[in-house]
């Protein structure tokens, strides 16, 4: 069986989108294609240890260029290589934003094996208006981004406009553009049950304050216009949620795992996105609505289409929010399945299929 290096930031028993993101295609292409992957984390934290899910994982001890370029070789020690897969995620790797020392521990790993490298720019750089600390922050990452492209055999993307601007920077190798998948697993049946007219919120503390907050009128409205029963909240936080909102009962559920999850969504109608200006093909939550035949409910009208993605069509937004109509859908299964259909394309099994096919050419090419 041939290994695939797979390059992160961190592996952690907590959600992580990346890190899940990561492990999951590696259980597909294990599965499906008899493709191994072995973990090689630039920037470990205590967590990482503790993870134990089948696949081997190697930490570079500190976050520098060495430490890492010796975790990578150690990695392909005595192993049939496919190729190095980077989860490129500024933030995740750098302070800055900008990890040019693991640029140059992988060019230095590349010119010594001769191995290519694919790269899923997952992020790409900061959106910095005017001048200041984030404008130059937003240079750095650029250019920091062009290094990992230039290294680059293929390369992977979830948004459009992503792809667009990494094709603008002419690249020396294909740039393909793929909505993620759901890290927290996939309905079974891909998500085409009956729904109850119910509402998942999937909040952290910090959305919490604005949706049980600011937003909250808004919410009350759609609430009475979905004539929703129910309200199923999901996550953490350190003050409780309303117990009612419009004429439905709100069920605070905390951290779930993910079966949990899973089927809590088969039972929803609806799902909040509490996004501004995020491109919805790079979201692992509505990923995770679509997977599961949710219809996401967009709270702001500042979300883009884009990704074959249309307002009310996959999609409506929130009654009330940026002064925008109430868009509620007039055939709910017809949307539900409008979405499924979305989704189906670039599941998981997909994309490893997809990752597998680029390996191949990839070894026949050398």
């Amino acid at each position: 069986m041939r290994t695939l290096i797979q390059i992160l930031p961190y592996r952690s028993q907590h959600p992580d989108g990346v890190g899940d993101y990561a492990r999951l295609l590696a259980t597909k292409l294990r599965d499906a294609h008899a493709i191994d992957s072995i973990f090689v984390v630039a920037r470990p934290d205590a967590t990482t240890a503790a993870v134990d899910d089948g696949f081997a994982t190697i930490c570079a001890p500190t976050n520098r260029r060495r430490a890492i370029g010796d975790a990578i070789r150690l990695a392909a020690q005595g192993r049939d290589i496919a190729g190095a897969l980077l989860h490129m995620s500024g933030y995740g790797y750098s302070r800055l934003g900008a990890p040019f020392h693991l640029a140059a521990a992988l060019r230095d790993w590349k010119a010594r094996s001769g191995q290519p490298i694919l790269s899923i720019f997952h992020e790409l750089f900061i959106d910095a208006t005017g001048f200041g600390r984030r404008k130059a922050y937003q240079k750095l990452q650029q250019a920091s981004v062009r290094q990992f492209l230039r290294l680059s055999d293929d390369a992977l993307t979830p948004a459009q406009s992503y792809r667009d601007w990494l094709i603008a920077q002419n690249p020396p190798c294909p740039v393909h553009a793929m909505p993620v998948f759901s890290t927290i697993g996939e309905a079974s049946d891909g998500g085409a049950g009956a729904r109850a007219a119910y509402l998942a919120i999937f909040c952290r503390a910090d959305m919490a304050r604005d949706i049980y907050g600011p937003w909250y009128a808004a919410l009350h409205q759609f609430c009475t216009d979905a004539d929703i029963g129910e309200i199923i909240d999901i996550g953490n936080r350190h003050t409780p949620p309303p117990e009612r909102i419009a004429g439905a009962k709100l069920v605070a559920h905390g951290r779930l795992p993910a079966e949990r999850v899973r089927a809590l969504l088969g039972q929803a109608r609806y799902g909040l996105l509490a996004y501004q200006q995020m491109p919805l093909g790079k979201s692992t939550l509505f990923a995770a609505y679509a997977a599961h035949g949710v219809i996401p409910i967009c709270a702001s009208t500042k979300v883009p289409e884009g990704d074959g993605l249309v307002a009310g069509t996959n999609f409506v937004h929130m009654a009330g929010m940026d002064g925008h109509p109430t868009l509620l859908a007039d055939d709910p299964a017809a949307m539900a399945a409008a979405v499924r259909a979305w989704y189906a394309p670039h599941r998981c099994a997909a994309q490893a299929a997809s990752l597998a096919a680029r390996l191949e050419h990839l070894a026949v090419r050398r």
